[in-house]
Parts: C-alpha cells; sequence; structure tokens
C-alpha cells in the first residue's frame, strides 16, 4: 500500500536533509504528497501569535533549504510554518491534521550518561503520540544502514527489553 501522505518535521539539518529525501523516494512515481513543517518553538513567557515576523525567520529558512532539497529530487513539497510550545505535540496534531501515512523524521539522538544512545525526548513523544507510521532514518549513525520503522508497540517492546 502506497504512502500517500508523509510528514517530514524540518529544521534545516542535514540529517532532516535526508529524512526528507527518503521521503521524497517514499511518494515517487504514487501521487502521494510530502508535507514538510517547521515548527518555531514558543517559551510559555511569549505570545503564540503577537511575535514579529523575525522570530519564524530560522523556520522560514529551513522551509527554504527543504524546499531546495525536493526539487533536487523531483518532488514537490508543501511546505508549512507552526509556532507551538512543544515542537513533538505540533508534529502529532499536524500530522492527524493532514491526515498523514506516515511521518519520516531524522533520528535525533542524545547519548545518555552511561553511553547508552537513546531517542530524543521529541522523537519519544512523538513515537509515543502518532496515530500514524514513525520512521526514523538514522542514515547519517555511525554504521546505519537504514531507516527504522516504529510504531508504538515496537517502541515499547524496545524499551522494556532494554
Amino acid at each position: 500500500m502506497p504512502l500517500m501522505t508523509i510528514l517530514v518535521p524540518y529544521d534545516g539539518t542535514a540529517q532532516d536533509d535526508d529524512a526528507l529525501r527518503l521521503a521524497c523516494d517514499a511518494v515517487r512515481g504514487t501521487g502521494g504528497r510530502v508535507v514538510v513543517l517547521a515548527v518555531t518553538p514558543v517559551p510559555s513567557s511569549l505570545p503564540l501569535r503577537a511575535l514579529p515576523a523575525e522570530f519564524d525567520a530560522a523556520a522560514d529558512e529551513a522551509l527554504d533549504r527543504a524546499e531546495d532539497v525536493a526539487r533536487l529530487q523531483g518532488i514537490p513539497i508543501e511546505g508549512r510554518l507552526m509556532r507551538a510550545r512543544d515542537v513533538a505535540e505540533a508534529i502529532v496534531a499536524e500530522a492527524r491534521e493532514i491526515g498523514a501515512d506516515a511521518i519520516y523524521m531524522a533520528l535525533c539522538h542524545h547519548r545518555h550518561p552511561w553511553g547508552k544512545r537513546q531517542l530524543s525526548r521529541t522523537g519519544r513523544a512523538v513515537v509515543r503520540h502518532a496515530t500514524c507510521r514513525v520512521v526514523l532514518d538514522s542514515s547519517r549513525e555511525a554504521g546505519a544502514q537504514d531507516a527504522a520503522v516504529l510504531s508504538l508497540e515496537t517502541y515499547r517492546a524496545v524499551r522494556h527489553a532494554q
């Protein structure tokens, strides 16, 4: 079953470029669409809406870069910019709103103090709350070969096995 709508959270990093390329490959020839979401995190001390446009400058630049990456892949994208208090909540909400079949994300991890690699807080929250598949691209990880497709059940099984 082809993926018709893929959401790609994007902040302009090389890892996000790889996830976007993977999403473009997944919809190539299927008639599917790729929606790229740039989220501007807003601290709770500031209002979400009454901020100057410069506040979103980094997200705007990221969307411009995403368009360049997708153009090289020959796939049109739909860029969206959102302000949010919590990035993971924004990603999950947008996926629900557009009816995404999958979320393609870079595997952003941090190192546990004891040297164990762990999925970032945002990545864990997206996997935990997404109602669609989550594909974590690990191509920039040392020794990584492919992307991992996670569902909530897989995440729980992996987490409890550790």
